[in-house]
């Protein structure tokens, strides 16, 4: 059965999707990293980034590499109608395991620094978040437990906090991206 129907302007979604992030990309943020194309068809005079279409040139990447169904994120929409603010929050959880000094040198160096940040999802998508501000580091750490079988990892938890959901980028930027990362 083909799905056609659509609910305010969101179309009923069909396809199987899958959760987690597969890989991530992080490089110093500057102010208009990302370029994107605007939406303001529904929303009258407000301009809403739609999609990603570039970044600037000669940016280095770097590829935070990670086992899959370990790590995700989740936005979150803030709105104070009282004081007339709102805003998104996106928390990303990113865990490495195996403890190790490369490791640790890495994500110390990352909790330090203001990044851009790039996640390619498990349904093959990137999404684009320090649009307006540097993603900041909230928290990190590492654990061991107390059984062979207990997690032996590294933790890093980056915060994005922006008018917007993350935005999807442009497949071929997005690819684009992870090869200069390699």
């Amino acid at each position: 059965m083909a799905c056609s129907r659509t609910l305010s302007g969101i179309a009923m979604e069909c396809a199987p999707q899958k959760g987690g992030i597969l890989e991530a990309y992080v490089t110093p943020w500057q102010a208009d990293i990302f370029k994107y194309t605007v939406n303001t068809g529904s929303t009258g005079d407000v301009e809403i980034p739609e999609t990603v279409t570039g970044v600037t040139s000669g940016l280095s990447w770097n590829k935070l590499a990670f086992r899959k169904n370990i790590s995700n994120y989740t936005s979150t929409g803030n709105v104070d109608d009282a004081n007339g603010v709102s805003y998104v929050s996106t928390v990303v959880n990113l865990v490495f395991n195996k403890m190790q000094t490369s490791s640790r040198i890495a994500i110390s160096a990352l909790a330090m620094s203001g990044v851009a940040l790039v996640v390619k999802d498990a349904n093959q998508k990137y999404w684009a978040m320090g649009l307006d501000e540097p993603v900041t580091t909230t928290n990190y750490g590492g654990e061991t437990g107390t059984a062979a079988t207990d997690a032996n990892r590294y933790t890093i938890e980056l915060t994005d906090t922006s008018l917007y959901l993350p935005i999807e980028i442009e497949k071929t930027v997005g690819d684009s991206i992870a090869a200069d990362a390699e």
